[in-house]
C-alpha cells in the first residue's frame, strides 16, 4: 500500500520507518516598542512581577477526636440521605437523620470560632424537630436540597479542617441561604398582610 504512494520509507524484516514531511514555519516579525527593543539589548532592566499566593492552612482548634467524630457523623448522614433518595423517606430513616444531625450539632456547638454556621445547623435541626410530618412527605426533588445541604457540610468540614485553603467563614452565608431555602419551600410563610385602615376605608 505504501509503495503505491509518494511516501518515503525504508524497511527490513521486522520494522518499517516512514519519513514525515516537516511543516514550514513562517516567522512573523513583531513590531517592538522602543522600551522592549532596549530591554532585549540589555539596556533596560526586565520588569519582575512577583505573585504572592497566600495559602490558608487548615484550622486546628477542633480537637482531633471531635473532628474525626464530625467527619464520621457526616458520612453517616450522607449514607442516610442516599438510602432515602434510593428507597424513599420513612419514619425510621427520618429518625436516623435527625439523631445523627443532633449529635453533629451537639459536638460542634462547643467551638465559638464557628458559632455563626453552627447556628445555621441548629436552625436546620429545629426544622427537622418541628416539621417532621412535612419532611416525611417531601418529594424526591425537594429532598435533593437536603441531600445537597448534607454534602455541603462535608465540603465545609474538609476544606477548613482537613485540607485548608479557605477563610473560616467562607460558607457561612451560603449554608444559611440553603437552610432558609429548604425551610421556606417546605413551610411557606404566609405573607398576606391586611391593613385595617384600608379595609374600613369606605
Amino acid at each position: 500500500y505504501i509503495a503505491k504512494t509518494s511516501i518515503k520509507y525504508i524497511y527490513d524484516e521486522n520494522r518499517i520507518s516512514i519519513k514525515l514531511a516537516k511543516k514550514k514555519q513562517i516567522k512573523k516579525k513583531k513590531n517592538l516598542s522602543n522600551e522592549n527593543a532596549k530591554r532585549i539589548k540589555g539596556l533596560v532592566e526586565p520588569v519582575v512581577v512577583e505573585q504572592t499566593i497566600k495559602q490558608v492552612p487548615r484550622y486546628t482548634f477542633i480537637t482531633q477526636d471531635d473532628l474525626e467524630y464530625l467527619l464520621q457523623l457526616n458520612d453517616d448522614m450522607q449514607d442516610i440521605v442516599y438510602q432515602i433518595q434510593k428507597h424513599g423517606m420513612n419514619e425510621n430513616q427520618f429518625i436516623k437523620l435527625r439523631s445523627t444531625f443532633s449529635l453533629f450539632c451537639f459536638t460542634a456547638r462547643y467551638y465559638d470560632e464557628v458559632k455563626e454556621i453552627v447556628e445555621t445547623f441548629n436552625d436546620f435541626l429545629n426544622f427537622l424537630n418541628v416539621h417532621k410530618e412535612e419532611v416525611l412527605v417531601m418529594k424526591k426533588t425537594e429532598f435533593e436540597l437536603i441531600d445537597g445541604f448534607v454534602h455541603n457540610i462535608e465540603r465545609w468540614l474538609k476544606t477548613l479542617f482537613v485540607q485548608g485553603g479557605a477563610n473560616l467563614h467562607f460558607m457561612d452565608q451560603s449554608m444559611k441561604a440553603d437552610c432558609e431555602t429548604i425551610i421556606a419551600m417546605i413551610v411557606p410563610v404566609d405573607n398576606t398582610h391586611y391593613d385595617l385602615d384600608e379595609i374600613f376605608d369606605f
